[in-house]
């Protein structure tokens, strides 16, 4: 198993540049003046979801409708007329800086119920809040069973998952800090997806400036996150083990975490495993063959296995 020098285990995932720790960071809301609002309106359950968003800037209002696939960027449904588009933006500006979303789906279905003709009448049902000493909280499945709890901090920004039991989190999501003071919920979108509705409203100077957000959340990769982190404390104290167990979750999460499948193979070769191991290195290594190379770069635990002809192909390695 590898870690980047000067940092430790626990911070690992923050720092690095490909593989398992990709995380979603997004950017401040408009500045004042403008509105950019969104609201869901269909979640299927396959990790995809359509949404109404409306935008207004330099005073011009436009508004879709809009389905974002579970992976890539949403594609346009439909436009909406320019009247519909006028008219939510008078609402917005009645809403003013009101510390609370614009239903800007209930809007669209009063002034032009056949744009949303196609999608369910009732909105996605939000996933139950409880009390957390950060902010907001769900208590969420993982997908290896383990009870994980997301915590929304809105004064630092930050969507952070955690074991249910406690322990060390890992950052899935990082808005800017304050950016949104008032948040409507959580959507689960199945397939280890999520969206967290949250928003700000701004006013100064006689002019409001409206962001109601649908931010995506990757709950799948941050859960294989959240377990190669545990991993790496547990290989740290010699307990390999139970860092084999957490690396079986964290890929069993997401089976497309190339540090996760990495330390996976590199463990399996440490404990004899060397099925195993190369079965996780291919994975790996077709995922991301240069972060692959560079994590494998005189990483002992792979030593006896670099020798096998397979293993440095997969490793492009001079025969």
């Amino acid at each position: 198993m590898r870690t980047i020098p000067g940092v430790r285990p626990a911070a690992l995932l923050a720092f690095s540049l490909t593989g398992c720790a990709t995380l979603a960071s997004f950017s401040p809301p408009p500045q004042r003046g403008t509105v950019d609002v969104s609201g869901l309106v269909d979640a299927p359950g396959d990790g995809s979801h359509a949404f109404v968003r409306l935008v207004v800037a330099d005073g011009v209002a436009r508004a879709e409708v809009r389905r974002a696939p579970r992976e890539g960027p949403s594609e346009l449904v439909t436009a909406l007329p320019d009247d519909v588009a006028h008219a939510l933006a008078l609402e917005a500006e009645r809403l003013g800086a009101a510390p609370r979303p614009l239903d800007v789906v209930a809007l669209v279905r009063r002034l032009a119920p056949d744009a949303l003709a196609g999608f369910p009448q009732t909105p996605p049902p939000f996933a139950t809040p409880e009390p957390d000493a950060s902010g907001t909280a769900w208590r969420l499945p993982g997908a290896s069973g383990t009870p994980l709890l997301l915590a929304w901090d809105g004064d630092a920004g930050a969507v952070q998952l955690r074991d249910a039991a406690g322990g060390p989190s890992v950052t899935v999501a990082s808005l800017s800090p304050g950016a949104a003071p008032y948040a409507a919920g959580l959507v689960l979108l199945g397939r280890g997806r999520a969206v967290l509705a949250a928003g700000e409203a701004r006013a100064g100077e006689g002019v409001v400036s409206r962001a109601d957000s649908l931010w995506p959340l990757d709950l799948a990769r941050g859960e294989a996150m959240l377990h190669n982190t545990h991993a790496l404390a547990h290989y740290a104290a010699g307990d390999l083990s139970a860092a084999l167990r957490e690396l079986s979750r964290a890929v069993a999460a997401d089976a497309t975490c190339v540090d996760a499948q990495y330390n996976l193979a590199s463990l399996r070769a440490l404990t004899g495993d060397e099925a195993g191991a190369v079965e996780a290195l291919r994975l790996a290594a077709t995922l991301d063959p240069r972060r692959v190379a560079l994590l494998a770069a005189g990483d002992d635990d792979l030593r006896d296995l670099r020798r096998r002809a397979d293993v440095r192909e997969i490793l492009q390695l001079p025969r």
